[in-house]
């Protein structure tokens, strides 16, 4: 891959209730679960904006197109998600959150982001992929612009959430003499700074724009505990936020936020090919493809949670 960010947008796809479509009747339906559930809901809201985004003038007034405009609005509008414990699902799973209709036409402002924050930048997806950091500086910078279309100045808070994938130590043999840390699917915080050329605030004018240069610096104790647990290196994840303050009458239009993924390492040093793990009732045998011993570039294989029950819930690093 070429570190772009992957999925950009969720949607709900589980136990939609839709046409059957296995037959030519038209009167039979079921309850459908994957991605053939969730396109079309967002095709559906992208098509509610197109209409609010023409019914505003905004492809007029700005210069941008109708398609720069919606795909700006349907991903900076986005809903980032959190599970249970209240992390992040990772980027590489909801990308820019949970598609938000009402946030869409409640919008008075939309962002658009820099050159140096991804390839995508002039077709208005919100999103910065910033690739691998081979020197592990732990220092990612992007630039963005907020344009306010209300008709009086508007105030934006500006934060930002850093975080990376987690890991845990879980026995690495079916006995349970042995142990070993894995990445999991779940999030942990990362210590960072985040700082704005702007500052925490920034106004932007009635009918105006400001543009903004947002930088993350990993601190000392999150680079040591990256370099400590990912030797291979790991993405760094981060939703930036640009929440508008109330207007004269106190009332708050749409907050915006950026996903921004980076990597911390050098992309070309894990391998491309994952070492495979079989038991076979007794023991783990490891095997790779092609046929290679260097096994300490493989960041796949089994965890055990218990002596006799693998799981391949966990990346062992």
């Amino acid at each position: 891959g070429d570190l772009a960010l992957k999925p950009e947008i969720t949607a709900p796809g589980g136990l939609i209730y839709s046409v059957q479509g296995s037959g030519a009747a038209t009167n039979r339906y079921k309850l459908n679960s994957g991605t053939s559930m969730a396109s079309p809901q967002v095709a559906g809201i992208a098509a509610v904006g197109s209409q609010y985004i023409q019914a505003m003038g905004w492809n007029k007034s700005t210069g941008f197109s109708i398609r720069q405009l919606g795909q700006s609005l349907l991903m900076s509008t986005a809903v980032p998600m959190k599970d249970k414990d209240g992390n992040y699902y990772p980027l590489i799973q909801q990308g820019a959150g949970l598609v938000n209709a009402n946030g869409i036409v409640g919008a008075d402002s939309f962002l658009m982001m820099g050159e140096d924050a991804t390839p995508s930048w002039q077709d208005g997806k919100v999103k910065a992929e910033l690739g691998d950091d081979p020197d592990r500086t732990g220092i990612y910078e992007f630039t963005f612009t907020i344009y306010n279309m209300s008709g009086e100045e508007k105030t934006f808070r500006l934060s930002a959430d850093v975080f990376t994938l987690d890991v845990v130590e879980r026995a690495s043999n079916p006995e349970g003499t042995a142990t070993a840390y894995y990445a999991t699917q779940d999030t942990k915080p990362l210590s960072s700074n985040v700082t704005f050329d702007s500052g925490e605030q920034v106004k932007v004018a009635a009918g105006g724009s400001s543009q903004i240069k947002a930088t993350i610096r990993l601190t000392e104790e999150g680079k040591q505990w990256l370099d400590t647990y990912f030797q291979k290196g790991t993405y760094i994840q981060a939703y930036v936020f640009a929440e508008p303050q109330g207007d004269s009458e106190g009332v708050k239009s749409t907050t915006h936020s950026i996903p921004v993924l980076a990597f911390y390492g050098n992309w070309t040093d894990p391998s491309m090919y994952e070492g495979g793990s079989a038991y076979n009732g007794d023991i783990i045998t490891n095997y790779s493809t092609p046929n290679t011993t260097d096994y300490s570039r493989y960041p796949y294989a089994i965890a055990w949670d218990t002596a006799d029950a693998p799981s391949f819930r966990y990346n062992m690093l």
